[in-house]
């Protein structure tokens, strides 16, 4: 059985691979299915700890403790949060921090929810009422991944693997968190 602190190490390093190749994926625009998909990933609005925050529900922001990573390839400055196990948001959902990376970034908010919605695994995708936020949570053959994005602020969030246990777990903390409404 591996330690939180393995599995937090093992979640970073997934999510440092994942930001840093952040739009190097090279991408067909013939197969594209909108005009908003061709938008290049430009960013760099929230280039501040503050300005990041202040895009999470009041609730999430007052139950993280956050550290400043580095920026995205599209100048968007990223954070290292948790939320301690002890919180109202994950109590009794996991017994460990949930530990999350958010960044702000509409352009790309907005082509991440096309691909799920495109995607091949669309029943992993739970969108709000208003359809302008949505998470993707897989929790099969190992796999544990929950990420949310919404494409009104911008908001991205990945929270890291083992963070929550089960798909319920998740479902309930993006509820409490208020990203899910």
């Amino acid at each position: 059985m591996k330690t939180p602190r393995v599995r937090y190490l093992i979640a970073f390093a997934a999510a440092m691979f994942l930001l840093t190749s952040c739009g190097t994926t090279p991408v067909d625009e013939n197969s594209l299915p909108t005009a908003a998909s061709h938008a290049p990933l430009t960013g760099g609005t929230h280039t501040t700890m503050d300005a990041v925050i202040a895009t999470l529900p009041p609730v999430l922001a007052q139950s993280s403790i956050c550290s400043q990573g580095s920026n995205t390839e599209a100048g968007d400055l990223y954070l290292f949060c948790t939320v301690s196990s002890a919180s109202p948001l994950s109590q009794s959902l996991s017994d460990n921090n949930v530990v999350y990376l958010v960044w702000v970034n509409k352009a790309e908010a907005v082509r991440i929810l096309q691909d799920w919605r495109g995607g091949d695994r669309p029943e992993l995708v739970t969108e709000n009422t208003t359809h302008t936020a949505a998470a993707r949570l897989e929790y099969r053959d190992a796999v544990n991944s929950v990420h949310y994005v919404n494409t009104i602020t911008g908001l991205t969030i990945d929270i890291s693997a083992g963070s929550l246990p089960t798909a319920e777990a998740a479902t309930t903390f993006l509820h409490r968190a208020d990203l899910m409404n």
